[in-house]
């Protein structure tokens, strides 16, 4: 979920900032994985913004709306390369320490447009359903 968040101005900027390269060849491979991951960010984007039809009251019907549609075959490879950026960042290892925080503030962002409330309430709201999303999504990733 690197660019799931579908912002273009970071995916447009991840080449230069992300300066991984495989120890045996001078080659950067984040390209190759930054492009298809946006695409697949703006893809599950499309396909969670109409199951959103009116505002959620709260983080579990937003949580309940927002899981049959992620919890796919089709989306686990988006979110495999997510889980995996974040435990880099979890380890402090730079691009990913300063990327993954961004991302996820985008996708905080983006998911409290579709919850009713001030917007101190609508974060929080979207804060707890990320994070249940995240979470059951990590034990779908590993339990299988």
């Amino acid at each position: 979920m690197l660019a799931c968040v579908g912002t273009k101005e970071l995916v447009a900027s991840l080449p230069r900032m992300l300066h991984l390269r495989n120890p045996e060849r001078d080659t950067v491979l984040y390209p190759a994985i930054s492009y298809p991951t946006y695409a697949m960010g703006a893809e599950l984007q499309a396909t969670l913004a109409p199951t959103f039809t009116t505002p959620a009251s709260d983080h579990i019907e937003l949580l309940r709306t927002a899981w049959p549609i992620l919890a796919r075959v089709e989306s686990d490879p988006v979110f495999a390369l997510f889980f995996e950026a974040g435990g880099l960042a979890a380890t402090g290892r730079e691009p990913f320490r300063t990327l993954v925080p961004t991302l996820m503030e985008a996708w905080i962002e983006w998911a409290a447009e579709f919850v009713q409330g001030t917007p101190t309430r609508r974060r929080s709201e979207a804060e707890a359903a990320i994070a249940m999303l995240d979470g059951l999504l990590l034990v779908r990733q590993l339990a299988g």
